[in-house]
């Protein structure tokens, strides 16, 4: 699965709507009671539409924008009518829950995509690192995602914290954890419970030796009222601390492993509801389920169902997109991603069969999504780069319109802004007569400006771009041949580019070591999705890569790091931020598409949808999800048995 896939669609949900800065008390959210499962075999019992638990949502996404990426928006009618139309077709708004609701137990679902080098999430925000392990290592809190459940927003439901409330003013956060948890029965645990110390110490480790320490400075207490309850104080109020503690990026792991030499690298040890039962660095893992997993689905009537429902997770490493291509119309893998609408168009009939098709909704997460060319702001060398007047050059030298038309297709989402555009008060990016002048097309400018810097005559660019995956490395490859063909016949300037394997680019982003221009297809941006534009764009941010400075840009964002995240005055803030920064051309911007992912008919209940889901949740989606065995296609070895 990939760098954004994932999940959605819309029910109503009963919210609690508590905002820490407004000085209401969140209150607490019980999960469902731990009754006894179903029985773990073939199926759970049909469920009439369910009434979805009421969970708090302040600090999520559905306080920056309550019409994000849905067919109603207006800001829809904005886009082309023939992109308006595809995206009523395939959006996440017309996926529906299971009817009947009935999940079957058993059976082993595939994909294509590879286990990481290293599971160590601690000393890296690689996405590989925690595609799956989410599913493993466990949180105090996971994102409810099903079939006719607003997966396009954060809603969070309970995991090992049953409940949890915020005091008054926003800086105190109780979370009362649920008893007889075990830890994966393997070394260096081996089974034992889970106490609140544990998760103490995972907290300590976030704040002082993780790459994303710098998100936590808030944090002025950890503590433990007993073995159950874990109190955390902050400095300002925390408005996103269940949607942060909801990311995979912030996994929980044992004393034992972090102590243990190479433990954090290939043991990824929790509570989860699988268990790493194969691994084979850069071949395929095999998850296998959790049998002490606490959870419970209550989706399920009239009793919950115990969670999750399938034997295995496995995932294989396929390099030739022929060949991924070729699993899924045999279906011998479960999932497969068309990166434009031809693609799409081009595949569905040669498939023998009806796939469930879903296209993503926006990217919410910069670093992973289109075309980023970002400079090294610390390389003396190359001088060219701190002179704004080759930036903004360079910028205007790039036709986004034929861009998006020559590498992305029909379905092209445009550029992305450094501040979510959700939190702008937008629903959808802006389309690209709403960009600043520097992101216009305007050769002759652009050739004005670069004599008037000096390089009238041209000059070399190298860059070096991610290897993700070779179909997605493909359509990236058409936008990079352009750009080098604008470059050179409007300025002269002879782009080169090479691709590297993500631990190679990490390890130069990790350093701050690289020529010219890098792309960055593989990197997160942080776990809080509150403080996504103070990572890309303060001087201090975790994901400002490249090392720019902007004394301005960082007085904004400060405050707005103050603020709740419905304020308006946030909401300037963050336009203003996303203005300077197209004038500077800090990043040299191009587009993107909306991507699709598709689905053997017999994969129930496994929401996608939203840009980057996959990156922001892992594969959380996966926990209740099932196979059907009645549908026609499922392969007799990996189907669950018939009720």
């Amino acid at each position: 699965m990939r760098r954004a896939s994932v999940l959605l669609v819309s029910v109503a949900l009963l919210l609690a709507l508590l905002l820490a800065a407004c000085g209401k008390e969140e209150k607490a959210t019980p999960a469902a009671a731990p009754t006894k499962a179903a029985a773990a075999t073939p199926a759970a019992t049909q469920a009439p539409a369910a009434t979805p638990t009421p969970v708090s949502t302040a600090g999520t996404i559905r306080e920056f924008a309550k019409t994000f990426a849905r067919v109603d928006s207006p800001d829809l009618k904005k886009w082309p009518a023939e992109f308006q139309d595809i995206f009523k077709k395939y959006s996440p708004d017309s996926k529906k829950s299971p009817d009947p609701y009935k999940p079957y137990y058993g059976g082993t679902v595939v994909y294509a995509s590879g286990p990481p080098v290293s599971f160590n999430h601690v000393k890296s925000v690689d996405v590989s690192r925690y595609f799956f392990t989410s599913i493993m290592q466990g949180k105090l809190v996971r994102p409810r995602l099903n079939w006719g459940d607003d997966g396009l927003i954060d809603v969070p439901e309970p995991d090992l914290a049953e409940k949890w409330t915020v005091s008054d003013d926003g800086t105190k956060w109780t979370f009362n954890l649920r008893k007889g948890v075990k830890w994966h029965n393997i070394a260096p645990v081996n089974g034992r419970e889970v106490k609140c110390s544990d998760t103490k110490f995972v907290f300590d480790i976030w704040r002082t030796e993780s790459v994303l320490k710098a998100e936590f400075t808030e944090i002025q207490d950890v503590s433990c009222v007993d073995d159950y309850t874990l109190v955390i104080k902050s400095s300002i109020p925390m408005f996103d601390l269940v949607s942060a503690l909801m990311s995979p990026k912030l996994l929980f792991f044992s004393p034992e492993c972090w102590k243990e030499e190479k433990c954090m690298d290939t043991k990824p040890i929790g509570w989860g509801p699988y268990m790493l039962e194969k691994y084979e660095a850069g071949v395929q893992y095999v998850l296998a389920k959790n049998a002490d997993y606490y959870g419970t689905d209550d989706r399920c009537k009239p009793t919950p169902c115990k969670l999750p429902y399938m034997d295995k997770i496995q995932g294989i490493t396929i390099a030739d997109p022929s060949q991924l291509l070729a699993g899924f119309r045999t279906q011998k893998i479960d999932h497969y991603t068309p990166y434009t609408y031809t693609e799409l168009e081009t595949i569905l009939p040669t498939l023998g069969f009806t796939p469930l098709v879903e296209m993503e909704v926006p990217c919410i997460e910069w670093n992973l999504c289109g075309v980023l060319f970002q400079s090294n702001y610390r390389n003396v060398d190359d001088p060219w780069v701190k002179d704004v007047r080759v930036r903004q050059a360079l910028s205007m030298a790039i036709d986004r319109p034929t861009l998006d038309k020559t590498a992305f297709g029909k379905t092209a989402s445009g550029v992305l802004p450094v501040i979510p555009f959700y939190q702008m008060g937008m629903d959808f990016p802006p389309r690209p007569e709403e960009l600043h002048a520097n992101l216009q097309f305007n050769p002759t400018k652009a050739k004005q400006l670069l004599e008037e810097a000096g390089y009238g005559k041209g000059f070399k660019i190298k860059l070096t771009v991610t290897a993700a995956t070779v179909s997605r490395s493909l359509v990236f490859q058409n936008a990079y041949d352009a750009i080098k063909k604008m470059w050179k016949d409007n300025l002269n300037v002879d782009l080169e580019y090479d691709f590297v394997q993500g631990p190679t680019l990490n390890a130069a982003l990790q350093k701050g070591e690289w020529d010219d221009l890098i792309q960055i297809t593989t990197w997160q941006s942080g776990s809080r999705n509150y403080m996504a534009g103070f990572n890309r764009g303060h001087s201090k941010g975790a994901a400002n890569f490249a090392g720019y400075k902007d004394p301005q840009m960082d007085d904004w964002l400060e405050k707005m790091q103050k603020l709740p995240t419905d304020s308006a005055e946030r909401k300037e803030l963050g336009k203003k931020v996303w203005q300077r920064f197209q004038e500077q051309v800090y990043v040299i911007m191009g587009g993107d598409a909306y991507w699709f992912n598709l689905w053997q008919p017999y994969v129930i209940n496994t929401l996608v949808g939203r840009g980057d889901h996959n990156m922001w949740f892992g594969f959380d989606n996966q926990i209740k999800t099932w196979l059907d065995p009645n549908v026609k296609g499922i392969p007799s070895e990996r189907a669950p048995k018939k009720s």
